[in-house]
């Protein structure tokens, strides 16, 4: 392995936690339950932290917005919207970053080796789910039920209301979800430079690394063990990378993760610390609050 690149990746991604911290802090004003810098880039790690234990994003920001609205007050509502606005964000930042690795790919050969995958038609009715999830929403604001779900419909469709209100906002959150990608990509490339010892043909697998990076955090395994690993494989390997290349890429990205999520969790222990503190000390008359 050639130390130096190895040593870049881990840095790229540290990096990303900077404009992900920014990025969730404006959904969180938008939701009304922002607190200080410092306590949202803490979260930030904590929240990569879940995210390596259950089984991705999903919860791994479940358990970020509970444990955040229990420890500064806020309604879970208002939280989970939060999360929920942030990975919109993020996800049309994917989108464009896709589309752009698809277009250089394509212009360079990058589907030569998997002529023989046919996806017509496949995946048509994914577009489904954007108009289905907006009517679930309207359908449990207009609801008279009061419920969770319905208070989570509320909060989220408001928040974004208002990020939309804001052009401003939203340019800015699109504009670390962009960071975000190239980060996370990034890291890919440099691993992959780390353990390749041949000429690697970057114009044709662009393609390849948003794919792995969402195959990766799909909601099957603990921290993408095992899926990041095929899909490096299958997909580097139709651009002619070879699998051990791919494999130690993909162990070497799995190991860079996990260090970023140790120290989130260091974080969180050092918060649950801190939280215990502060509900052992004395009231205003010395005595202490059952």
């Amino acid at each position: 392995m050639h130390a130096g690149w190895f040593i870049a990746g881990v840095a790229i991604y540290g990096a990303m936690f900077l404009p992900a911290a920014v990025r969730w802090r404006l959904a969180l004003r938008a939701n009304d339950a922002v607190v200080s810098w410092p306590a949202t880039f803490r979260f930030t790690l904590i929240g990569h932290f879940f995210y390596l234990i259950l089984f991705g994003g999903t919860g791994g920001d479940a358990a970020k917005a509970t444990i955040y609205a229990r420890r500064h007050q806020f309604p879970l509502p208002n939280l989970f919207a939060s999360v929920w606005l942030d990975r919109l964000m993020g996800s049309g930042a994917l989108l464009v970053v896709a589309v752009v690795a698809f277009t250089i790919a394509a212009f360079h050969g990058g589907f030569t080796g998997a002529q023989s995958l046919s996806v017509r038609g496949s995946f048509w009715w994914l577009l489904l789910i954007i108009p289905a999830l907006a009517l679930f929403l309207f359908w449990l604001r207009r609801s008279r039920h009061e419920s969770f779900l319905r208070r989570l419909a509320v909060a989220f469709l408001e928040g974004a209301k208002r990020l939309i209100k804001s052009p401003k906002r939203l340019a800015v959150g699109f504009i670390c979800s962009l960071l975000m990608q190239c980060a996370v990509n990034g890291l890919l490339a440099l691993n992959l430079q780390a353990v390749s010892h041949a000429p690697i043909p970057w114009l044709r697998l662009l393609w390849t690394f948003p794919l792995i990076t969402t195959i990766s955090g799909l909601p099957v395994t603990v921290a993408g063990i095992g899926a990041r690993d095929g899909a490096a494989i299958a997909l580097l390997g139709w651009c002619g990378v070879p699998a051990a290349d791919a494999e130690a890429m993909s162990l070497l990205t799995l190991c860079v993760s996990v260090l970023w999520g140790l120290i989130g969790g260091i974080i969180l222990w050092r918060e649950s610390g801190r939280a215990t503190h502060k509900r052992k000390e004395p009231g205003p008359t010395g005595s202490q609050p059952l």
